[in-house]
């Protein structure tokens, strides 16, 4: 083990010179950045009685989407279903009823951080036994039974000019909040 770390330590040392010495003979260099995404979930409420499940066949974090581009009008074309159910945590029963609603939708294109889509670029639809309409932020839907499917469009007309460009590669997060399952 001692020698596996000397041999390492060695090995660093020699690297870190043959950089520092490439630097100083005046030979190209690169650079690179890195970038690391996450989002802070809501505090945890250990008194929960149910769960969101998924329900399809598409898990919630694989949805793709389809894109069109014409005469330089980019917009989706299609976009994954991605469904979920409410459960009991104990026995893993679907709950009678339970509410739910969009509470954030952020984007993110060509390797961009996540922003807020306070431009309403992305509609979410979904589709549950209350009805198939699209979904607004903070506007909860109630008493929905079995699952809801969500599907993804762009807006009316496509994107904003310089939103989405050719080769851009698109990352759309929708967080939903379930409440008042029974």
């Amino acid at each position: 083990m001692k020698n596996l770390f000397k041999i390492s330590t060695i090995s660093a040392l020699v690297l870190l010179s043959a950089n520092s010495m490439a630097a100083t003979v005046g030979v190209d260099a690169a650079s690179g950045s890195f970038q690391w995404v996450g989002t802070v979930l809501a505090e945890s409420v250990d008194a929960t009685d149910f769960k969101i499940i998924q329900a399809g066949t598409i898990d919630h974090d694989k949805g793709t989407l389809t894109f069109d581009n014409a005469s330089g009008v980019i917009s989706i074309s299609s976009s994954s279903e991605l469904a979920f159910d409410v459960v009991s945590t104990i026995d893993d029963t679907p709950m009678a009823s339970y509410d739910y609603e969009l509470s954030t939708l952020k984007f993110s294109t060509g390797g961009s951080l996540l922003a807020s889509d306070s431009a309403n670029e992305f509609i979410v639809n979904a589709v549950s036994s209350v009805g198939d309409a699209p979904l607004v932020i903070g506007t909860p839907v109630s008493g929905a039974t079995g699952a809801t499917k969500l599907t993804l469009e762009s807006k009316a007309g496509g994107f904003t000019t310089g939103v989405v460009t050719e080769g851009d590669e698109v990352i759309v997060q929708a967080s939903v909040l379930v409440s008042n399952a029974i």
